[in-house]
């Protein structure tokens, strides 16, 4: 439907005179009459009638006129909506993220998106790197936070961000952290383990990179809510992959070990070839800012 036809039976219907809603347009009374005569064909009704009153929408041309109301109402949204979209402020960011993601870095970006791009949504999907690439590659999520590897898939780009490292995590007032030094590996022997579940590479990382055993587990588990939530009521023990510029929840603390020394890139990955909404290079913006001012 040409808008400008929406416009000129709008017009008729507010001035109830052709001549009037004519000279309004710009047009001449006979073309306008021209144009209602075939827009009526098109559509099938007629849309005015011919009163001492003037031009009066009949039952059909008052239901015309106010769908078009609401359609115009719904392309001025569509308008509004597709530059807020286009300007990176509106639309969904779908992201599959690593636990230590979590800590503070994901929810101080979400933040100040919050304040740039209020209307933006998130998805978000943690879990192990591996599968947060094969959603990524299925196109499940548009951007992965993760480990920026060496040999990733030709069809991924990554941009790295910061370092990761391993640290291991107790409550402040574990014995071991009376020590005042590093500890040692079989000093640990004594304490319980919390370790991520076999499909996550952070015990792969942590100890065996290191040329040492696998500790045995207490609790096997990848939610970092239960994890931390042992941890602060218990003398047990963990290794976290942690990026640079995250904190420690409540109650935690850093326990130095000499013999932990994994480090690798981390960041935002994505297909090489897909065509993201501007929202998600909004959102790597302010990620990037976070992990900049640490």
């Amino acid at each position: 439907m040409d808008v400008h036809k929406v416009t000129m039976v709008r017009r008729i219907s507010e001035l109830g005179n052709l001549s009037a809603a004519a000279r309004d347009l710009g047009l001449s009374q006979p073309a306008l009459t021209k144009i209602l005569a075939r827009l009526e064909d098109e559509l099938g009704v007629r849309l005015f009638d011919r009163s001492p009153r003037g031009m009066v929408p009949t039952p059909s041309g008052q239901f015309f006129l106010s769908r078009m109301q609401r359609f115009e109402a719904d392309m001025r949204s569509l308008t509004r909506d597709l530059a807020a979209l286009n300007a990176g402020h509106g639309g969904e960011v779908s992201l599959g993220v690593g636990q230590f993601w979590l800590g503070r870095l994901l929810p101080a970006a979400i933040g100040r998106m919050a304040r740039v791009a209020p209307n933006v949504r998130f998805r978000i999907l943690a879990g192990s790197r591996s599968d947060s690439i094969a959603r990524l590659m299925a196109g499940d999520v548009d951007l992965v936070l993760g480990r920026i590897a060496d040999d990733m898939d030709g069809d991924l780009v990554g941009e790295a961000m910061a370092d990761v490292g391993m640290s291991l995590v107790v409550r402040e007032d574990h014995p071991l952290i009376r020590l005042g030094r590093p500890v040692r590996y079989e000093e640990t022997n004594s304490y319980g383990w919390v370790l991520p579940a076999d499909n996550d590479p952070t015990t792969q990382y942590a100890f065996v990179e290191n040329g040492l055993p696998v500790p045995q587990a207490v609790v096997l588990t990848v939610a970092h809510s239960l994890t931390v939530a042992i941890l602060q009521d218990t003398d047990y023990i963990t290794v976290m992959p942690e990026i640079a510029g995250n904190r420690l929840p409540e109650g935690l603390c850093r326990l130095p070990a000499d013999w932990l020394g994994w480090s690798r890139r981390a960041g935002v990955i994505r297909l090489r070839d897909r065509t993201l909404l501007p929202c998600c290079d909004t959102f790597v913006d302010q990620l990037r800012r976070v992990v900049r001012e640490g």
